[in-house]
């Protein structure tokens, strides 16, 4: 299955478009969407809070909370590691599987935040 990059235009693979609409899911904040309040993630409203352990919960759960709502059957989460550097930039590295392909092969998916 192909899909078309949100950002040229031009075909995409099944996994870069599931990467691409994981990303968007994660980074639309819920109840902004007119045509459907309910999709997106809790995720933006965490941006500017601590760096800290129960932040760093609080961004897996959302994420996963998110993803298993919008993509359970493409994508089981198993792992989310939110990572941050010096400068304060963030990314969650989100690790699964996808139930479509054969024997369950891991996935990993890194997002900045």
């Amino acid at each position: 299955m192909t899909g078309l990059n949100r950002h040229t235009g031009g075909p995409i693979d099944s996994e870069a478009q599931l990467a691409q609409d994981i990303g968007d899911l994660l980074s639309t904040p819920i109840g902004s969407r007119l045509t459907n309040r309910e999709y997106g993630a809790e995720i933006t409203g965490l941006i500017d809070r601590p760096q800290n352990a129960e932040t760093a919960l609080l961004l897996c759960a959302a994420a996963a909370k998110a993803i298993n709502r919008w993509f359970a059957s493409r994508l089981k989460i198993t792992r989310c590691t939110p990572v941050f550097d010096a400068s304060g930039a963030g990314a969650l590295v989100l690790i699964g599987y996808r139930p479509d392909q054969p024997q369950n092969q891991p996935f990993t998916l890194t997002l900045p935040i």
